[in-house]
């Protein structure tokens, strides 16, 4: 602990100027991280007319911060959302202006890169429900309230029209931002009442806006997907409602042409967002999909060579606007290499392509290249290579049979 920098903190608001300018410097520094810094400039952001100077200091250091927002409560990003959400007693001017000042970040390309960008500050405005925290002795009280739909209707407009034109105008990563946003602009309040008619009907609108602009071709798959995992809970559970019939139109899109076809079987790998699931939980539909896609794919691209070409395409293209990591292609992927074997052998050729996401799956090309007799000389060229990937591809294909697969050569 910085004992400077704690009594700075608490006397941040009364002389904000002075602790506004501590802070620069210290964030400057890089020394952005270290608690009770970015506690001052919140504290300080409490007087109104310091509100933006504060905003710019707490986006420098949340820019840097690389730890996780949710374990961090003085992590910049995370006060920057604080200071954008309805709160108790908190005037409706704040979040305006925090609202104001994401906004005008958005139509900055370089802060749409990282893990936190402006879309993460207007999830806060997004929020329908208020929580007050009071204490007393060994007691701290949590208090949650229904937001006034009317009471915020102004400034989620904003940050729903900035949705709507993110979608439409965006590039794909963009795009794909503000899809991963709409699930926010999509929740109803969950305390306080029960009478969800009024939000239910803002989000009808919202859908309707949505499916507008989705009847675009030029909409990227990726961002169509990530639009429906978005609307799903309204389209598989709403039931009865005046927005579930919306949200099915959407999810609807999702067959519109063969890429888009792959991509959903790609992040949505189980089946469990964007298909209606029955009671024996057999994905029936997903399974129906997946083997359609896989033969599909096999007829149109009769050449393993492009059809290795389109899937390492779409596979890099999922990367670039969802973020490595989202997705889980292996089902497919192992499944279009089953439907295909000479598309294995193309995978098995190219291994040693880094640039590739198709790379990683040569131990599973391998082990279905392993059903031939004559699997042994195969095993021998690669091995003879005796490098620590051919042994960890030979394992890797091993693995993967079953008992009765061996005999003594192997």
């Amino acid at each position: 602990h910085n004992p400077h920098i704690e009594a700075v903190e608490a006397v941040a608001y009364y002389q904000p100027r002075l602790a506004l300018d501590f802070a620069a410097r210290l964030i400057e520094q890089g020394h952005g991280e270290v608690p009770g810094v970015c506690g001052m400039v919140r504290n300080a952001a409490f007087n109104l007319e310091y509100l933006e100077d504060a905003c710019v200091l707490l986006w420098r250091a949340g820019r840097s911060d690389a730890r996780a927002v949710h374990q961090q409560p003085s992590h910049g990003f995370r006060i920057l959302k604080e200071l954008a959400e309805f709160a108790p007693q908190k005037p409706v001017e704040c979040v305006e202006r925090v609202v104001a000042f994401a906004l005008d970040l958005l139509q900055r390309p370089a802060t749409l890169q990282g893990a936190y960008t402006p879309f993460s500050i207007l999830e806060g405005a997004l929020r329908t429900d208020m929580e007050e925290v009071s204490s007393s002795g060994h007691t701290i009280t949590f208090t949650r309230y229904r937001l006034d739909l009317d009471l915020a209707k102004t400034v989620r407009e904003r940050v729903i029209d900035a949705i709507v034109c993110s979608l439409r105008d965006g590039p794909p990563r963009k795009s794909f931002l503000a899809a991963q946003l709409l699930s926010e602009a999509l929740r109803s309040p969950m305390h306080d009442g029960e009478n969800v008619e009024p939000w239910n009907a803002a989000h009808a609108q919202l859908l309707d806006r949505v499916r507008d602009v989705l009847d675009h071709p030029a909409v990227h798959p990726a961002v169509l997907l990530k639009v429906a995992q978005s609307v799903s809970w309204h389209a598989l559970y709403n039931a009865g409602s005046v927005c579930q019939p919306r949200a099915k139109s959407i999810l609807a899109l999702l067959d519109r042409d063969l890429p888009t076809r792959v991509v959903r079987l790609v992040v949505d790998a189980w089946g469990s967002d964007t298909w209606q699931d029955d009671e024996s939980f057999d994905r029936k539909a997903h399974q129906a999909d997946l083997a359609k896609t896989a033969d599909d794919l096999s007829r149109e691209f009769f050449d393993a060579e492009r059809l290795y070409g389109f899937m390492k395409h779409w596979l890099n293209e999922i990367d670039s606007v969802g973020g490595r990591g989202w997705g889980t292609p292996q089902i497919f992927v192992e499944t279009l290499m089953q439907k295909r074997p000479d598309l294995a052998k193309v995978v098995m050729a190219r291994q040693d392509d880094v640039q590739s996401p198709l790379s990683r799956f040569a131990g599973a090309a391998l082990a279905m290249l392993m059903t031939d007799p004559n699997r042994h000389v195969l095993v021998a060229e690669i091995l003879d290579t005796d490098s620590p990937r051919a042994w960890e591809l030979v394992s890797e294909a091993y693995a993967r049979q079953a008992g009765e697969f061996f005999t003594k050569t192997d």
